[in-house]
C-alpha cells in the first residue's frame, strides 16, 4: 500500500491524469479497473477518475510495491548535463565563443510563486525549441525548477505562455502548475495582458500615437511585410506619420493578411536615432520590427528588416571601432514590461503582477547625452 499527498504542483488535474503520470507504464484500463474495485481511492472514497485533485488530497493505492514499481518509470533523471552540453554546442555553432549561453544558475527570475514564474530572456536565446537539437529558455526554466526540487515524477513541467523572437530580450512568463498554466494561457489568449517594449530605431520618430497596418507573411523566407492602413496621433493637429502612410489606407488587397496595431511613445529623439516605448496591441511574429521598418524607422541591429550598413555604422560607434571578427550584435528591442490583470485563479497575490525590466543598457543613455548621434 502507498499513500500519496497532492501538492500545489499536482493540483488542478483529474485523478486519472495524475495516476497516468505517477505510473507511466500502466494502461488506463488498469486504473479504471482498480478504481472500480476501490483498490485506488481518493480521500478514502471511491472515485471514477474524473475528480479534480487539489492540494491536500490523499490518494491511497491498495497495490503491492512490486506492482507499483513495475508500472513506474524511474524518477526524473538528471539530464541537465547532457542538455546543457548540447545547448553549448548549439550556441557555439551560432555565435562562436559568445556569452549567449544561459544555464539555470544564470536565470534572472523577476517573479516566482508556486504557480507561475517570470524570467528575463537574453537576446540570442530561443523561447521554444525549433528542432530537437535546440535548448530554449523553456528548457532552462525546467532545469531551474528541477534544481529547486519542485519537479517530481507527477508534476506538470513548466511551460512558457508568451514568446519572443530569438534576438528580442525581455520578459517571458511560464506556468509551473496546471492552475498557473491555465490562468496565464487564458489571459494571453484573451489579450488582457499589456505588453510594453523599449527599442532604439533609425531616424527621427517624434510623434506619439497609434499605428495600424496589414501584415503579410512570407512563410518560405520567414519574413513579413506591413502596409500602413491608418494612423492616429495623440494630439489633434494632423495625421500620425502621414508622410509614410499616404494612400496606404485606400488599398483593397486584404487577401492573406492580418490587421496589426502598435502604440508608439517617443522617449528621446535625435535627427539620427529615436528611443521609443512600444505597446504591442496585437501580437504577431516580427510585428514591431516590420511596422517600424514600414515607416522608415527600423530597429537598430535588425538585419532582416533594417539597413545593414546603417546598423554596422551605429554599432561600430557603440563599440568604439570596427566589428571585424565579432559576432553579429543583438538588435535593440527589449520586452521590458508586462502588466497582468488581477487573476482570481492565482489567489490574492499582489494587486497585479507588474514586471518592469531595466531600460536597454548603456545605449539609451548614450543617445540622450549625444555620445551616439549623427556625424
Amino acid at each position: 500500500m502507498q499513500k500519496i499527498n497532492i501538492t500545489s504542483a499536482d493540483s488542478g488535474q483529474t485523478l486519472i491524469k495524475f495516476l497516468s503520470r505517477y505510473m507511466k507504464n500502466a494502461p488506463k484500463s488498469f486504473f479504471y479497473k482498480m478504481l472500480r474495485k476501490k483498490n485506488i481511492v481518493l480521500n478514502g472514497k471511491k472515485s471514477d477518475g474524473t475528480d479534480m485533485v487539489k492540494m491536500g488530497d490523499e490518494i491511497t493505492l491498495f497495490l503491492s510495491d512490486e506492482t507499483i514499481d513495475k508500472f513506474r518509470e524511474e524518477e526524473i533523471k538528471d539530464v541537465r548535463t547532457k542538455r546543457l552540453n548540447s545547448y553549448e554546442k548549439h550556441v557555439k555553432k551560432l555565435y562562436g565563443d559568445s556569452d549567449k549561453s544561459i544555464t539555470a544558475e544564470d536565470l534572472e527570475v523577476l517573479y516566482e510563486d508556486d504557480d507561475v514564474i517570470f524570467v528575463n530572456k537574453p537576446a540570442g536565446v530561443l523561447s521554444q525549441k525549433a528542432d530537437n537539437a535546440d535548448v530554449s529558455i523553456n528548457e532552462v526554466i525546467i532545469d531551474y525548477v528541477r534544481e529547486n526540487d519542485e519537479l517530481t515524477a507527477t508534476s506538470v513541467k513548466p511551460a512558457i505562455c508568451n514568446r519572443l523572437d530569438r534576438n528580442t530580450s525581455g520578459v517571458i512568463s511560464a506556468g509551473k502548475s496546471i492552475t498557473g498554466l491555465k490562468a496565464l494561457s487564458y489571459m494571453f489568449k484573451a489579450r488582457s495582458v499589456k505588453k510594453y517594449y523599449r527599442t532604439i530605431v533609425m531616424g527621427k520618430c517624434d510623434r506619439k500615437g497609434i499605428l495600424e497596418g496589414r501584415l503579410y507573411k512570407d512563410e518560405e523566407n520567414n519574413k513579413v511585410t506591413v502596409e500602413i492602413v491608418s494612423s492616429k496621433e495623440s494630439a489633434a493637429d494632423g495625421n500620425f506619420f502621414d508622410a509614410f502612410g499616404e494612400g496606404a489606407a485606400n488599398s483593397e488587397d486584404t487577401m492573406g493578411c492580418v490587421p496589426v496595431k502598435i502604440s508608439i511613445e517617443p522617449l528621446f529623439v535625435s535627427d539620427s536615432y529615436s528611443y521609443l516605448e512600444i505597446e504591442l496591441i496585437t501580437g504577431k511574429s516580427h510585428q514591431i520590427r516590420a511596422q517600424l521598418a514600414s515607416i522608415g524607422n527600423p530597429v537598430i541591429g535588425d538585419f532582416k528588416y533594417g539597413n545593414r550598413n546603417a546598423n554596422m555604422a551605429f554599432l561600430e560607434k557603440q563599440h568604439g571601432g570596427a566589428l571585424k571578427g565579432k559576432i553579429k550584435p543583438d538588435m535593440f528591442l527589449h520586452a521590458y514590461k508586462l502588466v497582468m490583470p488581477e487573476i482570481e485563479e492565482l489567489e490574492e497575490r499582489a494587486e497585479s503582477i507588474k514586471l518592469k525590466l531595466k531600460e536597454i543598457p548603456d545605449v539609451s543613455a548614450a543617445i540622450r547625452t549625444g555620445e551616439i548621434d549623427e556625424e
